[in-house]
This record gives C-alpha cells, structure tokens and sequence, in this order.
C-alpha cells in the first residue's frame, strides 16, 4: 500500500569523529626525505565508519613517525 507523501528523503549525517576509525592516506605515509615536507591526509570517520562531512566540527590529531621496522614504544618518534 502507498504511504501518503512518499517517497520521503533522508539525510544521515555522522555522529562525531572516533580516532580508531579514522584514516590516513598518502605518500608522506610510505615515504619522505630528511628536510623536505612530506603530505598525507586524515579522513576523520565516525564509529560506524561515515566519513565525517566538511560541514562538521573539524578534529585534531597528534601524528607520530616512526621506522617501520620500530615498535612505536621503542622508536625515536618525530612529532
């Protein structure tokens, strides 16, 4: 049977930033050179994996490298 009105149009807008699901990309991630600025990007997501939309609150976030081979406890992090 017909719902009067439908069909109806719905926005889901995610719930707030979670750093456990949130990622990064990019090349500054996989490679970089000692005095040159390397690049990657965040894509902030919530705990249901939405990515969170530009028109919401941004999130900071504390970015550590590392060696690869390093346990990030045992590593000389770079802030």
């Amino acid at each position: 049977q017909h719902i009067l009105s439908s069909p109806y149009t719905v926005n889901v807008v995610p719930n707030t930033a979670d750093p456990k699901y949130t990622t990064a990309y990019g090349p500054g991630l996989v490679s970089g050179t000692a005095g040159e600025v390397s690049t990657f990007t965040i894509q902030s997501k919530d705990a249901w994996g939405n990515n969170i939309l530009d028109s919401q609150p941004r999130s900071s976030y504390a970015v550590l490298a590392f060696l690869p081979y390093e346990s990030p406890e045992e590593s000389a992090a770079v802030w």
